[in-house]
């Protein structure tokens, strides 16, 4: 304990000197100024005490911005101009890193979590993919009307598009044909994914909310409002929809129900709407001029602001914690969730189209009519950065948690979880309060898997850290020990099955251990869940040895639902070098889809470490 203190300290004066020359120049917060390493950055959200901004660039098109988006780290900007052209850039740069020119206005954009993901909508009645490394589409498809609406997941695999000629239509990145569509009965004017995929809203004017799944055409529930539904977003986590109609109000559903959980009226037309990941927060901007924000448990906003313009969009933080909107005023309003009182306002010379934010609120993109794309760095004066000494893993669970103090700050309190900590509340465990030092020394945590997070408190507010991973525990013997836990489930024509047990599931678990390789759900379809372990052992040979040598089948009365992503091209690169016939490569691939995402990776990189 006692290196780790003299090294927490050494730590503590380079982080402080680190950021008084990111204070000097923002340009400095990149992944090469970082004193973290890539893969500690994966695991680390900056989250900054916004109190002014930096107007980084802008670039001026031929045309009006009618969309832009932006990645979840602020790294990748896309933009939609009706100069017919699609725009892609890095943050570091107003040059475009390429272009791409349609036959038609481009009328909306997204762009994946990581940026290597960019889908386009526009007038020529196509939907554009691409890859960001090329400005050649992946493919194209033309839906036969406008495309009025364009949503992608997180990992890019699967995307919505609304259309003004009444269509919602839902694609797999690797298909270029819909994977199925659906028809209202008015112009579909907003679509929205959740994270993984699985749920699509969409708002239409034929005066309706509509829910998916993305298994199915049919929605899972519908409800009408009385008026078009101009904006819906559903919430990353996938639990709530926000809708904004005509009628002047802002609606909010859970997913389990087509009736509002409330609703509220505003002094006009409600055209945007954004919801937080978890739906704790939710923001509206009207045609009354005003910027709402509102907690999912009361229809009483927490606040509104006065613009001088009709609020045509609006953007929230992962966490809810800061929020953007762009007025027809000229201008675009930067807020803390605390305050009404924005933390800093810019008056560009054309009203504001749309905007969009980074996921931790570093970085905001702004469209408007005056042909202007421009980006602005969020400037951190004041924030708190938290690091570890801790080992990856950390045998013995003693370690020290180091953080940058912050102006004001009166005490500071610890928090942990076991799943990642995007907001403090009531699940979140106190692991210490009151302390009023940047260091913290922590002896004998148990084995697991944490995330830590800090809280300051402050009399202008509460403001948080970055949460950070550290995980405790020997480092397992090898390559299938470190797999925690991955399910299989049946994939039925191209797109995996949600299986709904309402009963026991098989699990299967290593001798004299509870800890299980993987869990089996019951389906009505088969007479027994050991006749459909026998048939998921029959398709997956390449680990049915190891299975049989080394594990069990037990029942559990539990129930678990899950469902999977595809390979990213990251994965197919590192698969490629690992020393595969071209058959033995086929059946891998087929078998790891079964991964969990994060299992998946961790598989990869330790058989191509152990082929080195």
């Amino acid at each position: 304990m006692k290196f780790k203190n003299i090294f927490g300290l050494i730590i503590t004066f380079l982080i402080s000197f680190h950021i008084s020359l990111i204070c000097l120049n923002p340009l400095l917060l990149n992944e090469n100024s970082s004193i973290y390493s890539q893969k500690e950055m994966s695991k680390v959200d900056l989250h900054p005490y916004i109190s002014s901004s930096n107007n980084l660039w802008n670039y001026s098109t031929e045309g009006v911005i009618n969309s832009v988006a932006i990645s979840s780290n602020g790294n990748y900007i896309v933009a939609g101009s009706t100069d017919k052209k699609i725009y892609l850039f890095e943050k570091f740069s107003p040059t475009p890193l390429w272009q791409f020119e349609t036959d038609g206005i481009i009328t909306s954009v997204a762009i994946s979590s990581d940026g290597n993901y960019i889908v386009a909508g526009s007038s020529d009645e196509k939907v554009y993919l691409f890859n960001r490394t090329s400005s050649t589409p992946l493919w194209d498809y033309n839906i036969e009307d406008y495309v009025s609406s364009i949503a992608i997941s997180l990992d890019g695999s699967y995307i919505a598009v609304g259309s003004y000629g009444d269509k919602i239509l839902f694609f797999d990145r690797f298909i270029s044909t819909p994977l199925w569509q659906y028809s209202t009965k008015g112009d579909v004017m907003s679509v929205s994914i959740s994270f993984n995929g699985n749920f699509i809203a969409a708002g239409s004017d034929d005066d309706k909310v509509y829910l998916f799944n993305r298994i199915s055409s049919i929605p899972l529930w519908n409800y009408t409002i009385g008026a078009d539904v101009m904006s819906v977003m559903i919430s990353g986590d996938g639990n709530y929809i926000v809708g904004g109609s005509d009628d002047n109000h802002v609606y909010l559903f859970n997913k389990s129900s087509s009736a509002p959980l409330w609703n509220y009226s505003t002094g006009a037309d409600v055209r945007s709407v954004a919801i937080s990941l978890e739906g704790a927060y939710i923001t509206a901007g009207s045609n009354d001029n005003c910027v709402y924000l509102f907690n999912k448990s009361s229809s009483t906003p927490l606040w509104d602001y006065s613009t001088g313009g009709d609020v045509r969009s609006v953007a929230i933080s992962l966490d809810g914690a800061y929020i953007t909107a762009g007025s027809h005023d000229n201008r675009v309003y930067s807020f803390n969730k605390s305050s009404s009182t924005p933390l800093w306002d810019y008056s560009t010379k054309g009203d504001i189209m749309s905007v969009a934010i980074s996921f931790d609120g570093s970085y905001t993109i702004v469209g408007n009519l005056d042909w202007n794309i421009i980006l602005f760095f969020n400037y951190p004066l004041d924030h708190i950065t938290l690091i570890t000494n801790a080992g990856s893993p950390d045998i013995d669970g003693d370690f020290n948690l180091i953080w940058t103090s912050i102006k004001n700050a009166d005490n500071y309190s610890i928090y942990y979880h076991t799943s990642y900590v995007y907001e403090i509340n009531e699940s979140i465990t106190l692991l210490k309060s009151n302390i009023t030092t940047n260091d913290y020394p922590i002896e004998g945590f148990s084995k697991g898997e944490y995330y830590f997070k800090i809280l300051a408190y402050l009399k202008a507010g509460n403001f948080s850290s970055n949460c950070i991973f550290i995980k405790i525990g020997s480092i397992p013997p090898n390559i299938f020990d470190q797999i925690f836990l991955f399910v299989i489930i049946p994939i039925t024509v191209g797109i995996v099955s949600i299986s709904s047990s309402v009963g026991a599931y098989y699990a299967v678990r290593r001798y004299k251990q509870k800890k299980s390789l993987f869990e089996i759900s019951k389906e009505p379809a088969y007479k027994t869940s050991l006749e459909l372990i026998e048939e998921i052992k029959e398709d997956t040979p390449f680990l049915k040895n190891y299975i049989d040598a080394n594990y069990q089948y037990e029942e559990v009365p539990k129930i678990k639902d899950y469902i999977f992503s595809r390979l990213n091209p990251e994965e197919i690169k590192k698969i490629n070098l690992i020393k595969f016939s071209n058959e033995e490569k086929k059946q891998f691939i087929k078998e790891i889809l079964s991964l969990e995402p994060q299992e998946r990776k961790e598989l990869i990189d330790d058989m191509l470490e152990n082929q080195e």
